[in-house]
């Protein structure tokens, strides 16, 4: 159960530095809720939908790993200004999309598990 734990935070923690990653890339801008288009809330609401598909009893964790991944990510490797105060908030704020992709996303897990016994019963 713990080496569950410290995995699933492992997992979404990297998700969620990812996003920032490949925001330049996939944006043109550094910080990805900077972006015009959509990326920064599909990539949030994608990894939670991943990290509460792999690890579905940790969907809580799913949220901090995420949420901590970009930080760790923001801190080290961007520059950091004046406006990081506002952004730290918000960044947590955006991660409810993380969370509600978590909940999604086990609930496909728990759901596929259940067809694909309940059609192995019925075969």
């Amino acid at each position: 159960m713990k080496k569950d734990l410290i995995i699933s935070i492992l997992v979404s923690g990297t998700l969620g530095a990812l996003i920032w990653l490949f925001s330049p890339y996939a944006t043109g801008m550094d910080e990805p809720w900077d972006a015009e288009v959509a990326y920064y809330y599909i990539c949030l609401f994608s990894s939670g939908f991943i990290a509460g598909a792999l690890y579905p009893r940790h969907i809580w964790v799913g949220y901090i790993g995420i949420v901590s991944g970009q930080l760790l990510y923001m801190f080290i490797i961007l520059p950091t200004g004046s406006l990081i105060f506002l952004g730290v908030p918000f960044m947590f704020v955006y991660g409810f999309l993380a969370l509600v992709g978590a909940f999604i996303g086990a609930a496909t897990r728990r759901f596929l598990k259940g067809y694909l016994t309940g059609a192995n019963n019925r075969a």
